[in-house]
């Protein structure tokens, strides 16, 4: 008998570098990214437990609350150029970096705004070219 062993298929998604201002991009993903969306449920089981009473709601679990969404949308930052840090050395991507960017820089909101906009256009894109892909494998048995 022969075993065949499949390896796991990898995420498949859009993504796209875009320009953020002049010298600096960022490499974003579409909305449709697992590690957003399962950073997004995690998030969401959390409120859950707040809303039922198994956590307690406290004003440093609403801090904790705000900062999850903020740290979700960087899973959609999948590298960047052109960062520096205050003493000009480069500001690397990592996964580490893209969350302190979206949580903790001067201009974290911004630059979530900034994502969250082009994801949301690359995942219309995406299903834009779907529907069309649909529409002539229609017209075409159709004939």
């Amino acid at each position: 008998m022969i075993v065949n062993i499949e390896k796991p298929k990898s995420a498949e998604y859009a993504k796209e570098w875009v320009e953020y201002k002049p010298g600096v991009k960022f490499l974003i993903a579409e909305l449709r990214r697992p590690a957003f969306g399962r950073s997004l449920e995690l998030n969401n089981i959390q409120v859950e437990q707040e809303i039922m009473g198994v956590k307690e709601i406290t004003d440093d679990s609403s801090l904790v609350a705000q900062k999850a969404f903020l740290r979700s949308v960087s899973f959609l930052i999948l590298d960047w150029t052109g960062l520096d840090m205050a003493d000009n050395t480069p500001f690397k991507y990592s996964k580490e970096n893209a969350v302190l960017l979206c949580t903790q820089s001067q201009e974290s909101l911004v630059i979530v705004n900034f994502v969250m906009m082009h994801a949301k256009r690359l995942k219309e894109g995406v299903q834009a070219e779907r529907e069309e892909e649909v529409g002539k494998s229609l017209d075409i048995t159709s004939d």
